[in-house]
Formats: C-alpha cells, sequence, structure tokens
C-alpha cells in the first residue's frame, strides 16, 4: 500500500520530524522574546533566545507526527528555524537608531548617511562631530556622554541647538 502525504504550507516533514520556518522581525532576532508557533494540534509559544539569526533553530520534543514504527505513542520533533527579516527600507528614525547603534558598538564598517561627518558650514570649513546632528543623535549623545569632550561654549551651543530641535 502506497500513502502520499499532500504538502502543507507551515510543515515539512523528515521522518517523523516535522520542520516549520517562523519569520522573526530584525528587533526580536536581536533582543530575543516570544513568538507564536504553529504545531498539529494549535499554536504555542517559542521563546527566541537572544542575537538568534538565520538558520538558527529551536526543537519542541515530542511535538511531531506519530512514529509508525517503535514504541507506542511515541512522537517526533518539530524543529522550529528562524529566518531574519530584514528590513529594505528605513524611516528616518530607524536609520538613526541603526546608525547609534553602529557607533556604540564601534562599527566603522556601517554606512553612515543620516550625519557622515563631512558636514561643512557655509563658508565650505568642516563642522566639529556634533554640529547639525539629528534631535535623536543629539540626545543620545547627551546621554552617553560623548559631548563631554567639547569645551564648554561648543557644549553649551549643542544643548541650545537640541532645545531648538525639540521644541519644534
Amino acid at each position: 500500500m502506497l500513502i502520499r502525504v499532500a504538502a502543507d504550507s507551515k510543515f515539512k516533514r523528515s521522518g517523523s520530524d516535522i520542520l516549520h520556518t517562523a519569520t522573526i522581525p530584525l528587533t526580536t532576532a536581536v533582543l530575543g522574546g516570544e513568538i507564536k508557533v504553529p504545531t498539529l494540534d494549535g499554536e504555542v509559544k517559542v521563546k527566541v533566545p537572544t542575537g538568534s539569526g538565520t538558520g538558527d533553530h529551536v526543537t519542541l520534543s515530542g511535538m511531531g507526527m506519530k512514529q509508525l514504527t517503535g514504541r507506542r505513542n511515541t512522537k517526533g520533533d518539530l524543529r522550529v528555524e528562524f529566518k531574519v527579516n530584514m528590513p529594505k527600507y528605513l524611516s528616518v528614525n530607524q536609520r538613526t537608531i541603526l546608525e547609534m547603534l553602529a557607533d556604540e558598538m564601534g562599527d566603522k564598517n556601517a554606512q553612515r548617511v543620516i550625519n557622515p561627518g563631512k558636514a561643512k558650514d557655509s563658508a565650505g570649513n568642516p563642522m566639529s562631530g556634533h554640529e547639525n546632528e539629528g534631535f535623536l543623535k543629539s540626545a543620545w549623545h547627551n546621554l552617553t556622554g560623548q559631548h563631554k569632550h567639547l569645551d564648554p561654549e561648543e557644549r553649551r551651543k549643542a544643548e541650545e541647538d537640541e532645545k531648538k530641535r525639540g521644541s519644534g
């Protein structure tokens, strides 16, 4: 007797084990979290470990198909593989936050668009590192003390600029 099992959009089968690919947001992959995953008996919550990447997986023992041979009432496993959903487009705020994260982590290779450090004043002279930065970056630099290296006049000017941007 030959039995064919129809393909399923949620699962792939490997013997008595079943495989499910769960797409997770970039933020959940980096920070960790919890997602809902379909099983043969409904949905369950699965913890996503901090720093998960595409191809990482968790195994839910005994949540697969019934084994036809061997012990009675034993089941295979459900293997959940993560696929990180990388955004193709970012808002200005999202990009600023990611650029700040790159700065914080010392990533010199990440492309900077929001404040590439090449801003020039009206005379064509390079501006100091924190002039003309956006509100989020300025607030972040104040919180992390990155304006401390500025002389008192530059620091006062940076704080005034931040207040102007914050009130508009």
